[in-house]
């Protein structure tokens, strides 16, 4: 193989990634309709300063209330993403390191808006989705030179990138929400590690001033990850530390490249608040002293262990071969940094980091667990018996988390508030009738329910399969809210067993709904009475009710008595 072989292959390898990515990104941005959704939630704050600066150069955020609110998509809910503070100013509640990044992609957006919008358009929204591309592809170059480096085929790490990247929740943070901050820091931890590995070669002063830039950019996308400066020391290695008077320059260019971003985001403040310091999260802070560590790993409700166990074992695997091969100083490092790290993230105020995809603030991370697992494995000298058994498990992992990803996207895990029985009914499901089975039922307290109530005497049996169409003739006449009860007895030995109900007029769709019994009564084989309600906001006289008792999976029985429809009109 000649010298510019290798660079062809991992060309090869390195397009073939990207393009998988680039079309995954947008096959989940189109399927799920999140092409005007990229700027959303914690996206809209960590961009809000671009606008804030460049648009309408106003400080205070006036125009979130004077254009942003007026517009479609956020005239009935804004994020909160500013708070305020003591000398009643107003300031963005994210830091700016991804603003930072987003900043050449937003000027080339505001350049070329013809209609000159408000910032927050589809126009600029495609810029920053562009952005978050460049960011994940530079991320991705770095850590394939990384994995070949500790030994690692082109091969292996192409299919070790597609392990992190496709493979884990950190998916969701690279398509279905792209522009929050975990593309950017996936970018920077990236730099850092490849930097670190060229300095320990080299020794060259400007990579050193380049760690410092990139420390002080992680630190400014968010300041808890500056946690991962750990890594220095264990990358350069200790002599290197123990002769630091010899290198006080080097110290100096540290030094010096760790304190321009930081620097800028003081001024970013200062344009804000008058203040060069300011804490922007507001009541929102570590409680070291209450860590919820076991729940953060092992919880139902987004534990990271449980909903992404790809990255859990790589990471535990990469520590156990690292042991067994007697790396201690570099596995000894890796186990006390990482069992830190999931200490701290345990000990945030909000556990669960809100409505998350898993457990989102360890997916930066992933990139810095799979080059430990290289450098263990492509140095382990019984590599070759265990990937018979090694393989095989992440490889079902990997399968396993594809699954959770499908049911994160289409609604079937809900993305808050999941518990031990909500994750039993729908483990490995991916049936239609389990989206938003984990959600809580509606709530009608809004409404004021009319004292009247008609209704259809059905009185029909129904076994699996079986089905029934019920006419409401001048039924619910007056009403353009109904609510409808459907009330009877059921029994059933099938968890997945289910009634569909299709609600039509003169032919035309009205509404559709699908109830679990399991969500409704115990599936234990004996009758319990059944209700089910929900709302339709139209006149429903002269549609057709069609019922019918399905099942996702055959093998047992189930049967289901309608008593009767009823409606009760709702103000």
């Amino acid at each position: 193989m000649t010298s510019g072989q290798p660079r062809i292959l991992q060309g090869l390898w390195l397009t073939l990634f990207s393009i998988l990515y680039i079309w995954l990104l947008l096959h989940i941005q189109n399927t799920y309709q999140r092409t005007d959704k990229v700027i959303n939630e914690d996206a809209l704050g960590y961009y809000l300063i671009l606008p804030a600066y460049f648009k309408y150069n106003d400080p205070q955020f006036a125009f979130l209330d004077t254009t942003l609110r007026k517009t479609e998509t956020f005239k009935n809910y804004l994020p909160p993403v500013v708070n305020s503070i003591d000398n009643n100013k107003k300031v963005c509640k994210y830091y700016s390191g991804v603003a930072m990044l987003q900043t050449p992609f937003y000027l080339m957006a505001q350049s070329t808006d013809k209609e000159n919008g408000h910032g927050f358009g589809l126009h600029y929204q495609k810029w920053i989705l562009v952005s978050v591309v460049f960011f994940v592809l530079l991320g991705a170059f770095f850590y394939f030179q990384l994995f070949t480096a500790y030994g690692a085929s082109h091969f292996q790490s192409f299919l070790l990138l597609c392990f992190i990247v496709f493979g884990t929740n950190l998916q969701t943070y690279l398509t279905y929400d792209p522009a929050y901050s975990h593309a950017y820091t996936f970018f920077a931890f990236a730099c850092l590690l490849y930097l670190l590995h060229r300095f320990k070669i080299s020794k060259r002063a400007i990579t050193v001033f380049a760690i410092g830039l990139i420390l002080g950019l992680i630190t400014v996308i968010r300041p808890l990850n500056l946690y991962v400066a750990i890594i220095v020391p264990v990358v350069i290695g200790l002599p290197y530390f123990l002769s630091i008077r010899k290198y006080i320059g080097h110290v100096s260019l540290l030094i010096m490249g760790c304190t321009v971003f930081p620097l800028i985001q003081t001024f970013i403040w200062h344009w804000q608040t008058g203040q060069f310091w300011v804490y922007p999260y507001g009541q929102e802070t570590l409680n070291l002293k209450h860590a919820q560590l076991i729940e953060f790993l092992f919880g139902f409700d987004n534990g990271w262990a449980i909903y992404t166990p790809s990255a859990f074992l790589l990471l535990f695997i990469g520590l156990i071969i690292g042991f067994h091969r007697k790396t201690i100083q570099v596995t000894l490092i890796g186990l006390i940094g990482f069992a830190g790290l999931l200490y701290i993230l345990s000990s945030w105020y909000y556990l669960h980091y809100g409505c998350t995809s898993g457990c989102r603030p360890i997916t930066e991370y992933y990139g810095i667990m799979a080059v430990l697992f290289v450098y263990n494995w492509n140095n382990s000298l019984l590599k070759h018996q265990l990937k018979y058994i090694i393989l095989p498990v992440l490889i079902a992992a990997f399968a396993y988390n594809r699954v959770v990803l499908y049911q994160y996207y289409n609604h079937i895990i809900n993305w808050c508030n999941m518990d031990k029985q909500r994750f039993s009914m729908i483990f490995m499901r991916t049936h239609e009738v389990y989206k938003y089975s984990t959600y809580p039922f509606w709530d009608f307290s809004q409404y004021e329910i009319k004292p009247y109530t008609d209704s259809i005497v059905v009185n029909q049996t129904l076994k699996i399969d079986e089905s029934v169409n019920i006419k409401t003739e001048k039924k619910t006449e007056s009403d353009n809210r109904v609510l409808v009860q459907i009330r009877g007895r059921a029994r059933s030995t099938l968890k997945s067993a289910y009634l569909r109900i299709l609600i039509t007029k003169e032919g035309q769709y009205i509404e559709q709904q699908t109830v679990l019994l399991q969500r409704k009564m115990s599936i234990d084989g004996q009758w319990h009475e059944f209700e089910f309600k929900f709302p339709v906001h139209t006149k429903l006289a002269g549609a057709n009710f069609w019922i019918k008792l399905e099942a996702a999976e055959r093998g047992k029985d189930g049967t289901l008595w309608v008593k009767d429809i009823a409606f009760k009109g709702l103000e």
